[in-house]
């Protein structure tokens, strides 16, 4: 692969965590760039699951989830 040209915003976050970590600035890149694609396949794998439920119930699902991010106390009542 190529370079990859990045905002220097960017740069100076990479920079900063690199300092942080210890790390190499490549190093926190690829850290990066791997914890996203795990988040990306965690979704994928969440998401495989919702033809399964009828419409009704994956709206119900929803207001959950949505409900539960304010509150982290709530039972589910599936």
């Amino acid at each position: 692969m190529g370079t990859i040209v990045i905002e220097k915003k960017f740069q100076d976050v990479v920079s900063t965590l690199a300092d942080q970590l210890h790390k190499s600035q490549n190093e926190v890149v690829q850290d990066a760039i791997e914890e996203y694609a795990k988040k990306i396949m965690r979704k994928k794998t969440l998401m495989s699951y919702a033809g399964m439920l009828k419409d009704e119930d994956a709206d119900d699902l929803i207001h959950l989830i949505r409900d539960s991010r304010a509150d982290k106390n709530i039972e589910p009542s599936l």
